[in-house]
């Protein structure tokens, strides 16, 4: 389970904690040890538990932010979530809203990516939960490309922006305006001197100064 209190991989859980512990030591070993990501193929537990797609998808997401808070080098890793056996999931709604819950993280988290597991690869006896080694081979494949996937799902870094007038003092009204080349980027700026934030005003276009003024802008 990922989800409750006593759940194994929940934070603090007998899973993730040995896991935290497993990597830290891995990474202290040899200072040249980089960590390179999480895979993750788990949910069954929580979908024969009835668990609902938004608890689950909140105690992943927390999970995910612990291991990057507590693995060293692990700030902002890959994370790649393979889906369950398909033939398992179909039809049952348990295991739609969990494995729906998979595929939705990259949209809630950033460095995450989602692959759906090879089908008519499962070791059958009934059940389907569990994937036959030529479907775990298959699945090594399907979640390079994932991890792949997951280093392009990042923030959009916006490229600071350029005020036509250059730093200094000028006299008489100006005219200035705001560029950035990040396209549809939000540009905010102060004419007192404060560092602009997220409630300040709005660039919407060229800029007239009449009077002592210092502008800073922010992007």
């Amino acid at each position: 389970l990922v989800t409750g209190g006593t759940g194994l991989w929940s934070v603090g859980g007998t899973y993730y904690a040995n896991a935290v512990t497993l990597a830290n030591a891995a990474m202290a070993s040899n200072s040249d040890n980089r960590f390179m990501g999480i895979l993750w193929c788990q949910g069954e537990t929580d979908a024969m538990a009835g668990v609902s797609q938004s608890t689950y998808a909140t105690a992943l997401d927390t999970m995910i932010d612990g291991f990057r808070t507590s693995i060293t080098g692990a700030s902002t890793s890959p994370f790649v979530l393979i889906g369950m056996v398909p033939e398992w999931i179909s039809g049952v709604a348990n295991n739609i809203a969990i494995n729906a819950a998979h595929a939705a993280t990259p949209s809630r988290k950033y460095y995450t990516a989602f692959t759906n597991g090879p089908s008519g690869n499962n070791i059958g006896g009934g059940t389907n939960i569990h994937y036959t080694s030529a479907g775990q081979r298959l699945i090594g494949v399907l979640a390079y490309n994932a991890y792949l996937a997951s280093l392009l799902n990042s923030p959009t870094k916006v490229v600071t922006p350029v005020i036509s007038l250059g730093s200094g003092s000028y006299y008489g009204s100006q005219t200035v305006t705001v560029t950035t080349a990040t396209s549809g980027a939000t540009i905010r700026y102060t004419t007192n001197g404060a560092t602009p934030g997220a409630s300040s005003t709005l660039y919407g276009g060229a800029i007239t100064i009449s009077s002592s003024s210092t502008l800073k802008v922010i992007a």
